[in-house]
Formats: structure tokens, C-alpha cells, sequence
């Protein structure tokens, strides 16, 4: 690899090389080719325009700045869109979808203020579309719908066997070791519990 003061800007928006100078020259000619050099940069606008679209449809976005830094770096010129979710997946507890959007689609949570749910998503597009966006979003949401479906399968198959009273789960607990010498999590369930008996009539609780 040969170093020198030649270098391009974004890959589909940019303009072709160019000659640079110094540091300053660069970032300002990145600037010019839709390259958003400072990472602490591109996280605040991924934030105020997160936070833009949100309070535009009277919404807000859950604050998360793990998710903010890891987007920031996915991106070089950040262009957030809001979309919202299907309303077959409204009932879903905000844990689940926060989850599911977080880690598979790295969408930020937009929640009704109004009602606490979790109503919408902020996803983070790398390029200034001509429709404003509309493809890039409907294609999102079809990922979405897929990703929230399944969220949706196991949270009703784990439903389901919470109000079945947990025996398939408290049976699995059989077969995992908490440690050699004090037994399986079951066992170690089995004391909690008792302990538990013990004490709640002490401390007035149930």
C-alpha cells in the first residue's frame, strides 16, 4: 500500500478522487463528498434527526447510547428514517421488541409518551435517496415484520408455558449444574424457594 494525498469521498454520492493538503483540507473536502469524517459528529446528527422525526409525530426515542456509537460507525453520512410498527406486534412487551430491533436491526426504539408502548423505529440509512427514503424504509419494515414474527412465536410459546405453571422449564433446570458441589439450578431453586417460605411471613410480605 502506497501512502499519498489522493482520496474519494462517498461511495455512491461522492464525486470522484481528489487532491488534499493537510487534515484540515481533507475533512473539509470529505465534508464536500458526503463524508461525515468525526464520528462524534455523525452520532449527533443521527440523534437530533432521531429525535426530529420522533417529536414530528408526537413520539419519542429511547435513549441508547451503546446502539448511537455502533450506528455511528456503520455510517459515513447519516440519514435517519422513521417507520412504524406493524400493528399485529403493538402487544409485544417493550423488552421484546426493543430487543429484537436493537440487536437485529439496529433501530433505535420510538415510544408513544402517551401510552409508554413502543410504537415506531429510527433506522439509519448512509445515503440521501431521491424518493426521501420511501424504499429503503419499506424494505426495512419488511425485515422487521419477519424479525418481529418470530419475537412473537417464541413469546407466545413462552407464555403458554408460564401459565402452565413454568414444569417444563423448572425440569430443564435438572439438567444444568449451578456448581459440583452444591447441585443442579433446580436444587439451588428448590432452597431459594424455601428460604423464601421462611422469611416472607417474617418481613409481612407474601
Amino acid at each position: 500500500i502506497v501512502a499519498g494525498n489522493v482520496t474519494e469521498g462517498h461511495r455512491f454520492m461522492g464525486n470522484g478522487r481528489f487532491t488534499v493538503t493537510g487534515f484540515d483540507d481533507y475533512a473539509v473536502k470529505l465534508k464536500r463528498a458526503h463524508v461525515v469524517l468525526d464520528a462524534a459528529e455523525r452520532e449527533a446528527a443521527i440523534w437530533q434527526g432521531a429525535q426530529n422525526l420522533a417529536f414530528a409525530a408526537g413520539m419519542e426515542v429511547v435513549p441508547d447510547a451503546g446502539l448511537l456509537a455502533e450506528v455511528a460507525g456503520l455510517v459515513e453520512w447519516p440519514v435517519p428514517l422513521m417507520g412504524r410498527i406493524g400493528e399485529d406486534f403493538l402487544g409485544l412487551p417493550p423488552e421484546v421488541l426493543q430487543t429484537s430491533m436493537r440487536e437485529h436491526q439496529k433501530f433505535f426504539s420510538v415510544k408513544n409518551p402517551k401510552t409508554g408502548r413502543i410504537e415506531g423505529f429510527v433506522t439509519v440509512a448512509n445515503i440521501e435517496a431521491a424518493d426521501g427514503g420511501a424504499v429503503i424504509l419499506k424494505g426495512n419494515q419488511k425485515v422487521l415484520a419477519a424479525r418481529l414474527s418470530d419475537a412473537k412465536f417464541f413469546w407466545e410459546k413462552d407464555l403458554r408455558v408460564a401459565r402452565a405453571g413454568m414444569g417444563e422449564w423448572v425440569e430443564g433446570l435438572k439438567a444444568v449444574t449451578f456448581h459440583g458441589k452444591l447441585g443442579s439450578q433446580a436444587e439451588r431453586v428448590e432452597r431459594i424457594a424455601a428460604l423464601a417460605r421462611e422469611i416472607a411471613p417474617l418481613v409481612g410480605a407474601d
